[in-house]
């Protein structure tokens, strides 16, 4: 075993009430260069050595005056935290097949028989320890990834409070969910209400990916429209594949032209509503892990958030400009009861409110005919207006 190596270190607990066997184990593990081993023969003190040493291997004899194998393992499960995996294997001179399920189903990950082999015991350690490592330092990713996963999205709902600006905290958003899950594209899709179509606002790519090149897609199509119709994140390995997406013939066509095939689409949702979705696109074969669908969704509620609270902005503000429209016309009724100056001033307001390139202001005169009041807007002086019309012409003969 090489000097520094993770498994030199690894601490080792062995519990037997045989101190033969606890010697024989000691010796063999000692010499392939295991140092932090933890012996006793005393099943009595296991748990409170269990908590004091948090081992990364226990082998644990079966029978043994109370507590025996399986009671200890029904205590370690208690002690252990459901996030944290450490193996047990259990060693026993009962062969039976019963003795075997009876510690596995209490939560053994091996069972290794006496008389031990020395080959058998050093590569069921190894690879249960492997396991171990492995186990701990996804853990540690998975904490590292929601420690920034929390920093960008403070960063980027900080933004948003400060800018009011949906675009750039979507940019924001897919830069920095894209990072951190290693995917080749993101892409921010807000629902498009009139038509349910999915429509991209923003998009990140890795520096030597494409774009993705579906920016609008129809209503229930592709991995978005699954998400949106089932309220659920949805994976696929490669979407062209996958017969539970649909995909219409001009869809499939554009994502046959790309490498990204392989997908993972959030729902944006707002109280059980979908807005919108963040989808993760990469090259076919890739398989998104649960851990990055967690931090994902993170990510994709922070963005259903950020476009309910620009929905609810704009309608607020649209409400005020309103408001305040209102008040200068109401005052205007109050200086003059010049018809064409107020007519003006409606003119104005209106233009302004919908951001109208014309708007104009017709009174009904006794004789049926529409006199032209006043008129406003950007292209106002391009139009040729008559001063009166008929009732029965034009967008006004929808109105009358």
């Amino acid at each position: 075993m090489a000097s520094g190596s993770p498994f030199e270190s690894a601490r080792i607990l062995i519990v037997d009430d045989e101190a033969a066997n606890i010697a024989l184990l000691e010796s063999v593990l000692r010499r392939a260069g295991y140092r932090s081993l933890h012996t006793t023969e005393d099943s009595g003190t296991v748990p409170a050595l269990y908590a004091e040493l948090a081992p990364d291997l226990v082998l644990l004899d079966l029978h043994m005056p109370h507590p025996n194998g399986i009671e200890l393992l029904e205590a370690f499960r208690a002690q252990t935290p459901a996030s944290d995996y450490v193996p047990v294997v259990i060693l026993t001179a009962d062969a039976t097949t019963g003795a075997t399920q009876r510690a596995l189903a209490a939560g053994a990950r091996d069972v290794i028989h006496k008389p031990f082999d020395v080959q058998e015991v050093l590569l069921r350690v190894r690879n249960l320890l492997e396991t171990r490592f492995y186990h701990r330092a996804l853990h540690e990713r998975a904490r590292v990834a929601t420690e920034q996963a929390g920093q960008a999205l403070s960063s980027a709902m900080a933004d948003f409070v400060l800018r009011r600006d949906i675009a750039a905290v979507a940019d924001r958003i897919a830069a920095s969910v894209r990072t951190l899950i290693q995917a080749k594209t993101a892409v921010v899709y807000r629902v498009e209400p009139d038509t349910g179509d999915l429509v991209a606002l923003a998009v990140c790519a890795r520096g030597d990916a494409v774009e993705h090149p579906v920016l609008r897609s129809p209503a229930g199509s592709g991995v978005g429209g699954r998400a949106v119709r089932t309220g659920r994140p949805v994976t696929t390995p490669d979407v062209l594949a996958d017969p539970a997406i649909e995909l219409p013939d001009d869809l499939r066509a554009q994502i046959a032209d790309t490498p990204l095939r392989a997908a993972m689409a959030l729902p944006m949702a707002i109280q059980g509503h979908v807005v919108g979705t963040l989808a993760l696109f990469d090259e076919a074969g890739r398989a998104f892990t649960p851990e990055e669908m967690t931090v994902a969704q993170a990510f994709a509620d922070q963005a259903a958030v950020a476009l309910e609270m620009t929905r609810i902005y704009d309608e607020t503000e649209q409400g005020r400009q309103v408001a305040e429209k209102l008040a200068l016309v109401a005052k205007g009724l109050t200086e003059t009861l010049d018809v064409e100056a107020i007519g003006q001033q409606v003119v104005a307001a209106t233009t302004s409110l919908f951001q109208a390139q014309t708007c104009t202001l017709r009174l009904l005169r006794e004789d049926g005919r529409l006199q032209l009041v006043a008129v406003g807007g950007p292209s106002s002086h391009t139009m040729d207006l008559p001063d009166d019309m008929p009732t029965g012409m034009g967008v006004p003969a929808l109105v009358l």
